[in-house]
């Protein structure tokens, strides 16, 4: 019996390449062959088919596996996640966020890393929660998983991404200290028991963030052996000669890319937990993702927030942020909170917003003194893109410029003139796409724009301002496909800096 889709004429794109079949079995005669980020609309459901019809006007079915759907219809299409009962949102998914899923330790460590299994499920959701679509998460095959195959594993991902794009890593298996040279370094014990050194790991990871809008790493894996015979510990000793015991070299020891941050299960010279359990610090920021605590979470969680939170869930405080803890892995959470945000939690909020800029391209603005002995920005001549001069006021969030929506893209050379009742500290981002002032909440007041301090009306803000254009064409287009204009036209950066109005040498 068909059953009719609550989702009816939904959207969704095929993960991977697919045969449109007549009936609904693998033995039906193929119509289509369908490629990768097909986009097709949902008509109906069987069991674990789906009826679809393509941009083409062609129908036929489909797995229902093979379908990513937009998270407003998702429980229609893949078994229900018992977190989403909490929070009915899978973050702004689109074609330029990816995720690798590294599962280091499998069959004869098996004892030794009881739960690493476990953490697939939560790390996949922790991707989806980050906006990326299933059919950018990738899991190599934890059985092949030697160090060359991880390298390959990084090589592959490094080809897949475009400029400004943002990348998940998990890795989970069991940490080991080994013999780098001359130096006793952190390591991840492949299965075939090869290390994969922190300063390898570091040399990635950098890479990945010079092109990337943001890199966010998860490593689960303990920092040193303990005493205990219970498993769970997450640490292999080295083999033979490649044992040492005092690490100067650790996983969090060198970032100095601004785009990078990186979450660990524990301090250096920690065992990942003291428990006979471990995967904690996975499940525990799956947890933060999907149904995080009801007060002091962020309007814009960051790595400090979700360490923060992640600690309070675990019976072991031990996770720790490296690199730019500041970063967002998922800015687009719905808020927790219904009440009136406080003059602090506005502050931190412009703060947050200042911190997911571009730091790559700094912004110089210069205030002066307009025509009339009003206030006035300016910015060098060849500053491109699309300028938005935000200030905190009581009632919310003020837009200062543009007055109004088409006013944003810069001329460059022009002075931008601001009311007489701006406040003294401002934020001053420059975009390299427009933000849509409507999207964002923004209502008049006066003779400005504003943005009402409620947690529920600063959420559609955040999404708009930090996240940008949510076009099919651009949640559905790797970046690495797209020509130089429809790029700009995609991208989420903004450049960004703060100004005092009172002194016109503070702007930074």
């Amino acid at each position: 019996m068909l059953t009719p889709s609550p989702s009816l004429a939904s959207e969704a794109y095929l993960i991977h390449p697919a045969p449109l079949r007549e009936r609904p079995s693998a033995a039906g005669r193929s119509v289509l062959d369908l490629p990768r980020r097909s986009t097709v609309h949902i008509l109906e459901t069987q069991g674990g088919w789906t009826r679809v019809e393509t941009l083409g006007l062609r129908q036929g079915w489909l797995p229902r596996q093979l379908l990513d759907v937009p998270p407003s219809h998702g429980a229609d299409l893949r078994p229900a996640d018992p977190a989403s009962a909490h929070l009915a949102f899978d973050g702004h998914r689109r074609a330029s966020n990816h995720a690798l899923i590294l599962n280091l330790a499998l069959g004869r460590e098996q004892a030794e890393l009881y739960g690493v299994s476990e953490n697939r499920e939560p790390a996949a959701g922790i991707a989806r929660r980050m906006g990326v679509p299933d059919g950018n998460i990738h899991f190599p095959d934890p059985s092949s998983l030697t160090l060359e195959e991880i390298r390959g594993a990084f090589a592959a991902l490094e080809a897949r991404i475009g400029e400004g794009d943002r990348i998940f890593i998990h890795l989970s298996g069991n940490g080991t200290l080994a013999q780098d040279g001359r130096t006793c370094s952190e390591a991840l014990m492949t299965r075939a028991g090869e290390p994969l050194f922190a300063s390898e790991l570091t040399r990635y990871l950098n890479s990945l963030a010079e092109h990337s809008q943001g890199v966010f790493v998860l490593i689960d894996a303990g920092r040193r052996p303990t005493t205990g015979a219970l498993p769970g510990r997450r640490f292999l000793p080295a083999p033979g000669k490649l044992a040492c015991t005092h690490a100067t070299h650790h996983f969090d020891s060198q970032f100095p890319n601004s785009h990078l941050q990186l979450i660990l299960a524990t301090h250096p010279g920690q065992p990942a937990f003291d428990g006979p359990i471990d995967g904690h610090a996975t499940r525990a920021i799956y947890q933060c993702l999907t149904a995080p605590p009801q007060d002091n979470f962020s309007l814009i969680p960051d790595g400090h927030d979700l360490v923060a939170c992640a600690r309070g869930l675990t019976s072991a405080a031990t996770l720790q942020v490296a690199g730019n803890g500041a970063l967002a892995p998922a800015p687009s959470l719905p808020p927790t909170q219904r009440h009136t945000a406080s003059p602090g939690e506005m502050e931190a909020l412009l703060n947050k917003l200042h911190a997911q800029r571009d730091s790559r391209r700094p912004l110089r603005v210069r205030w002066q003194r307009s025509a009339n002995g009003g206030h006035a920005l300016s910015l060098p001549g060849e500053s491109r893109g699309h300028l938005y001069v935000l200030g905190l006021a009581p009632e919310g969030v003020q837009l200062l410029h543009p007055e109004q929506a088409g006013q944003a893209k810069l001329t460059p050379g022009a002075l931008i003139d601001l009311p007489d009742n701006a406040p003294s500290r401002l934020l001053v981002l420059l975009s390299d796409a427009p933000r849509q002032l409507h999207r964002a909440g923004f209502r008049p007041r006066g003779t400005t724009l504003y943005v009402p301090a409620e947690h529920t009306s600063l959420h559609p803000f955040v999404i708009e301002m930090v996240l940008g254009d949510v076009d099919r064409n651009c949640l559905f287009s790797e970046t690495r496909h797209l020509g130089a204009e429809r790029r700009i036209a995609c991208s989420s950066a903004y450049r960004g800096t703060f100004v005092i109005l009172e002194d016109p040498k503070t702007s930074r």
